[in-house]
């Protein structure tokens, strides 16, 4: 997989970077027409070396007040007209020569893709992200207000105990649901107290899918029908912003009852949300009687990760239980 990771100094002073086999990451200054420096791809994409260390490919810089960074994936420099013609490195540092629409380097470039591009059939992934370094960027970590509303209970080393048990809940209400991924939380968390380090990834993968599904069917009523048209997934994504955006209610509810053995362990993950629930059964059994239904796919991927995965009654609550063995 290539990536780039950028991190941004809380004094919003310097930033630390890293590109393994993707485009330069450009960093600009604040009208975004100067590209100060270029971040180039230094490390091998994640996943094709066991052992790759990646710690000569992290770059520091220093930065001033309103300096963007852009990060780009090849499909849009390798993005094409109806008749071939790409879009290429040139045209993409000429439009930020030129100055950027509304302040915003990304819909330059993408009225610019458009208008090149038409209706010819996108080869690649487009994606594109600005960071503008200023403090609204890291408004979310204000220390005023708790994110999240949570209770932990530790059982563990409890003499009387069979086995080391922990559990905590975590709540996150109304517009909470916008600003905050309790997931990357949760994670860092479990992590913490269990040093689960083997099931980590999976455990990740299992709790990202039961809240994405909580969080746009329970309480923002997405219609993954929607995927199924032509640009449907542009389509979905961009009516999913909105109605987060226009948030106002709602609640979900994460509980994480974890069970460690002498052998292995499990943790159980419970999600509920305030919404109306769906029919589970016969949505499952759709699926897998039609795998070619651009929907639904995490979901079986996580039923099958599971030692149980089990839907309650009207369809808002999951539970689902995975466990491992030394």
């Amino acid at each position: 997989m290539a990536a780039q990771f950028i991190r941004i100094n809380h004094t919003m002073e310097s930033m630390t970077l890293c590109c393994c086999g993707m485009p330069d990451i450009l960093i600009t200054n604040a009208t975004g027409t100067e590209i100060k420096h270029r971040i180039p791809s230094t490390g091998l994409p994640l996943g094709i070396l066991p052992d790759a260390d990646y710690l000569h490919s992290i770059s520091s810089i220093t930065a001033d007040f309103g300096d963007r960074a852009l990060l780009a994936s090849d499909g849009v420099t390798e993005a094409r007209s109806p008749d071939g013609e790409y879009f290429g490195h040139e045209r993409l540092e000429k439009i930020l020569s030129q100055g950027s629409i509304q302040g915003s380097i990304v819909e330059s470039i993408a009225h610019t893709l458009e208008e090149l591009c038409l209706d010819a059939p996108q080869d690649d992934d487009i994606s594109l992200v600005e960071v503008p370094f200023i403090p609204d960027v890291l408004a979310v970590f204000d220390k005023k207000q708790p994110l999240i509303s949570h209770k932990a209970e530790s059982l563990k080393d409890d003499s009387n105990s069979p086995h080391n048990s922990l559990k905590f809940v975590v709540t996150l209400e109304g517009p909470r649901l916008l600003k905050i991924d309790p997931v990357p939380l949760l994670i860092n968390q479990i992590q913490e107290l269990e040093s689960l380090k083997e099931q980590r990834r999976v455990i990740f993968t299992i709790l990202s899918e039961l809240y994405i599904n909580a969080l746009d069917h329970g309480i923002l009523n997405m219609n993954s029908t929607l995927k199924a048209e032509p640009g449907g997934f542009t389509t979905y994504f961009t009516e999913r912003e909105k109605r987060l955006k226009e948030l106002s209610d709602g609640h979900i509810t994460i509980s994480i009852h974890s069970h460690l053995f002498p052998t292995g362990g499990e943790i159980v993950i419970r999600v509920e949300d305030s919404g109306p629930g769906f029919d589970y059964k016969n949505y499952i059994s759709n699926i897998q009687a039609d795998s070619s239904i651009p929907s639904g796919r995490g979901l079986m991927l996580t039923k099958e990760l599971c030692k149980s995965f089990i839907y309650s009654e009207p369809g808002n609550k999951v539970e689902a239980t995975y466990a491992w063995d030394d």
